[in-house]
């Protein structure tokens, strides 16, 4: 599966990423690539498959539809949480799941397409280098403790559809 990304890191930057897909080997334990490849492919609720790669501190998600929701450390990249500087996500994805980024303690920043209407809760939590983030106009919700223990955080852009700040949804910040 090929992507191309458009990102800002530093400066507008365009990249197309070959992520796996079913044609490379996987781990059947842990739904990773064993082909000299960082990333995997996994399947939202919906049946979409969604692929992603983790590049020089970039994680890249690709796909369509909702990212699913990931329970106690069982996002695919969680075992490289701590490599994960920087995420860009694909415009077909519409939602962050539950819990999809806790713990990337390097995480400074996420680009987030105009696609994404919902961010689940705890999706940001304990990023703690997460310095600021902006939230598409197109985000009507945002879960609970999405940004809890995000003790680097300086800015943050809501956009002006938010009418309700979630429950703890900056604890500890």
């Amino acid at each position: 599966y090929t992507a191309v990304f458009t990102y800002w890191r530093y400066e507008k930057q365009t990249k197309t990423v070959v992520l796996p897909n079913a044609d490379h080997s996987f781990d059947e334990t842990t739904h990773q690539c064993i082909c000299g490849l960082i990333g995997g492919s996994y399947t939202n609720d919906a049946g979409h498959v969604h692929h992603w790669t983790l590049e020089d501190g970039m994680l890249f998600i690709a796909g369509t539809g909702e990212m699913p929701n990931f329970f106690n450390g069982t996002a695919p990249w969680y075992t490289y949480r701590s490599r994960i500087i920087d995420v860009v996500i694909d415009s077909g994805i519409t939602a962050i799941g539950y819990s999809a980024f806790d713990d990337c303690v390097k995480l400074e920043s996420v680009d987030i397409p105009n696609s994404v209407t919902a961010v689940g809760p705890c999706a940001f939590e304990n990023c703690s280098s997460l310095t600021e983030i902006t939230l598409p106009d197109s985000v009507t919700s945002i879960g609970d403790y999405v940004f809890q223990d995000c003790i680097s955080r300086q800015s943050i852009v809501i956009p002006e559809g938010i009418t309700q700040i979630t429950y703890h949804m900056f604890r500890n910040c």
